[in-house]
């Protein structure tokens, strides 16, 4: 995938240097998503994820961290005449970048709700702004913080307004969030959870943008005390590739507890505590976290390929509606 060539294909002409490094902000988020590999896989294979040098003209697929990002944005800032320098330790890296005579940092894998998943889902970003501390490119180093400030806010404000893209995902959101409020009131946990999952629909983004949103989505709807008998437990497999494909069980408890299962790309789906159980067959294991009222039987290894049962192989012996947690959440491009 020539990453570069598909955010610039359709970048409005005449934009200043601040316009186009928001611009390239906020298409980027439509081809890339936070890696699923990233922690769940071997320290070695870790390791040569923070080593890689990405080409943003042939990206091998669509997940990356913040070192890919950072590559990839300043590749193509680089690309636009714009100053700039990919700052940051070997933990966190973001970008640094000159425009119309100012420094400012852009940062979109920071933090648990990433810009990523806020421009996908149509969000206002947090990490895109103007540099705390005003030195050269050449004396940045480290991280130097972001400044928001209203005066700041108002000119992404208005900058924004001129992407049409943007502004329909603002749109959308806007109009769930006016669906959700009608459920604020609702006393049923278990009630309030199935209308808004069925408000939300499929969710269409990375595994980490989709979990990060409907988290999101939750806290504006639940309660404190709903939202502390709402949990997550992470079902994870390794690809031949080394890739991890993860679904989420999300349990909540309402006299008695209630699964769901979660994977981008498709609605959150309510199933029974038979229908968890199928899906070690197809090579998930569990993390750390348990499923309460669960006994799953198999464990997710760091980095070690996770095999299908033979059972599986040979007959397929599942509903129809758990095959599609059979496809890799991967897109890989040639």
């Amino acid at each position: 995938m020539n990453i570069k060539e598909l955010a610039l294909k359709d970048m409005p002409n005449n934009l200043d240097d601040l316009y186009k490094a928001r611009y390239i902000y906020l298409k980027l988020p439509d081809y890339l998503s936070f890696s699923t590999k990233h922690r769940n896989t071997s320290e070695y294979e870790m390791g040569m994820m923070y080593m890689a040098n990405i080409d943003a003209t042939n990206i091998k697929n669509n997940q990356i961290n913040c070192r890919y990002w950072s590559q990839i944005y300043s590749s193509i800032l680089t690309e636009l005449n714009i100053e700039n320098k990919i700052i940051g330790e070997e933990q966190h890296q973001c970008v640094a970048f000159k425009a119309n005579g100012i420094i400012w940092v852009a940062d979109a894998t920071a933090g648990r709700y990433t810009d990523l998943a806020r421009i996908r889902y149509g969000d206002e970003t947090i990490n895109f702004g103007l540099a705390m501390r005003q030195k050269t490119l050449e004396q940045a180093k480290d991280f130097i913080g972001i400044d928001s400030i209203e005066e700041i806010n108002d000119i992404l404000e208005a900058i924004d307004s001129s992407f049409e893209f943007y502004q329909i995902r603002k749109e959308k959101l806007n109009n769930i969030k006016e669906r959700l409020n009608f459920l604020k009131d609702e006393k049923s946990l278990r009630v309030k959870m199935r209308m808004l999952l069925k408000i939300l629909g499929s969710l269409n983004n990375g595994y980490y943008e989709s979990k990060d949103f409907l988290y999101t989505m939750e806290k504006c709807i639940l309660t404190n005390e709903q939202l502390s008998r709402v949990h997550v437990a992470s079902l994870k497999r390794t690809n031949k590739d080394l890739e991890v494909d993860i679904i989420d069980v999300i349990y909540l408890y309402d006299r008695g507890y209630t699964y769901f299962l979660m994977s981008p790309g498709y609605p959150v789906k309510e199933v029974t505590k038979d229908d968890i159980l199928k899906l070690p067959l197809m090579g998930y294991g569990i993390d750390e976290n348990r499923i309460p009222g669960i006994d799953y039987p198999k464990a997710f290894e760091l980095g070690k390929v996770s095999s299908k049962t033979i059972g599986y192989k040979l007959f397929k012996k599942i509903p129809d509606y758990l095959e599609i947690y059979d496809k890799k959440q991967t897109i890989t491009t040639k």
